[in-house]
């Protein structure tokens, strides 16, 4: 995302702003992380580094609870 540290974030594409949401959610350490579709839309090099991300948050948090359309991201 360094790339884009010049644009405003609605001038993101939509993959682009879920990454954005994603780091932005990083952020903080809450007890619940809730991620509604963080993957919908997003590349599959950025989806790879991201479903890392949230299994190491799974591993460091107490719980994780993501909403997905897709049957192999709920896995």
């Amino acid at each position: 995302m360094t790339e884009f540290t010049h644009e405003f974030g609605k001038n993101l594409s939509a993959g682009n702003k879920r990454k954005l949401a994603f780091a932005m959610s990083l952020l903080v350490t809450p007890a619940v992380e809730l991620l509604d579709e963080p993957l919908s839309g997003v590349d599959p090099c950025a989806r790879r580094g991201m479903i890392k991300v949230i299994q190491q948050l799974r591993k460091q948090q107490s719980a994780v609870m993501l909403t997905t359309h897709s049957m192999m991201e709920a896995e």
